[in-house]
């Protein structure tokens, strides 16, 4: 198979994990729903309807284009475009996959008609393998400072393979740093086929982590996992370099890929900042919540929420606890963005007097 085939059957499988994804979480790309949109500032409109429909029409039109018409090299620009502006309407819509897709998009943007020289499509596949490694670099990274921070980390172990005792803070530390791992050994000539081995096993925990039938997001997490191992094998697997020396160096020569590069291995430091989400940085999957994603309310408050809401709550002394996290999950198909920021603008937008509120994060 050669570099060509490759970027196609890449954009093919992009192309359908996306449009897997927009399936089973529509409403999240949709205005009329109960889980509260959250614009990108105060002042930004609310979508009216039907525009969100032609928006979302758009780029599911654009997915399906662009895995037919392979080298037709506008629908790339297209999606990004698409999904920045739906972006804007709703934080919610800042999954970690939809950033990542993102990002390959951005990477299978136009190339004129120089695109099929050995040149460029060696640059292709090195930015596919940057923004795979750095996935896991990254995830790891986040991983490990949660257990640091106050030791909530998943129980990996737990939800993978119940009942083999062993001790779960171990679990804390352990994975994340193979997680580390594992993007360094892809990303090296020589230990590419360990990392590969090493990367096509987290996949496999991660969907039976995250992939449980009894979990909301189950669907999501197979559809993006999965698509993920397949990535794993099409850009790692096989002779694909042309040139003898690395084409890295030749990607930071084109604009685009170096703002790609800075956005993957970068960026992500300013979330010690606190001026980068969570969820931009880990691509992989959904890092440790540290921040509190529930509210409590009055029980007179509570009669008030949505019926998707109501699946949420929980009794508590003070009254009613809503999980923000399951109100997502149970009615978007996708986790709540643990920001400090998401979950007071998700409690002001709440259908409810905020003076019958008893209590928040």
């Amino acid at each position: 198979m050669n570099r060509l085939q490759r970027i196609q059957i890449w954009q093919v499988l992009l192309s359908l994990a996306m449009l897997a994804a927009l399936a089973v979480s529509y409403k999240l790309w949709l205005g009329q729903r109960d889980f509260p949109l959250v614009p990108v500032a105060d002042w930004w409109p609310v979508m009216p309807h039907p525009f969100d429909w032609i928006l979302v029409g758009g780029l599911g039109l654009s997915l399906l284009l662009a895995a037919i018409f392979r080298k037709n090299r506008i629908f790339p620009f297209l999606i990004v475009t698409l999904l920045v502006v739906l972006a804007l309407f709703d934080q919610n819509r800042w999954q970690s996959w939809v950033y990542f897709y993102g990002l390959m998009w951005v990477v299978l943007m136009p190339f004129g008609r120089y695109f099929h020289r050995y040149q460029d499509t060696d640059r292709i596949i090195m930015m596919g393998r940057q923004l795979m490694g750095a996935a896991f670099v990254w995830t790891g990274i986040l991983g490990l400072n949660a257990a640091y921070s106050d030791g909530n980390a998943l129980s990996w172990l737990g939800q993978v393979a119940p009942g083999y005792g062993f001790p779960n803070h171990w679990m804390n530390w352990m994975l994340p740093a193979v997680e580390v791992l594992t993007g360094g050994l892809l990303l090296l000539k020589m230990t590419r086929y360990l990392g590969v081995g090493l990367a096509i096993s987290l996949q496999i925990m991660y969907l039976f982590a995250f992939g449980r039938p009894e979990q909301a997001s189950a669907f999501m997490a197979w559809i993006h996992h999965g698509s993920l191992l397949l990535f794993t094998i099409l850009l790692f697997v096989g002779r694909t370099d042309h040139n003898k020396r690395s084409s890295f160096v030749d990607c930071l020569k084109v604009p685009l890929y170096r703002a790609v590069l800075l956005l993957v291995w970068l960026a992500p430091a300013l979330y010690f900042t606190g001026y980068w989400d969570t969820n931009l940085a880990a691509q992989l999957h959904p890092v440790p919540q540290q921040h509190d994603v529930s509210v409590t309310v009055g029980t007179e408050v509570s009669e008030l929420l949505p019926a998707s809401a109501q699946k949420a709550l929980k009794p508590c002394p003070e009254g009613m606890v809503l999980d923000l996290n399951r109100w997502s999950k149970t009615e978007l198909r996708v986790p709540l963005i643990p920001e400090p920021r998401m979950v007071q603008e998700l409690v002001e937008e709440l259908p409810a007097d905020e003076d019958l509120l008893a209590g928040h994060p």
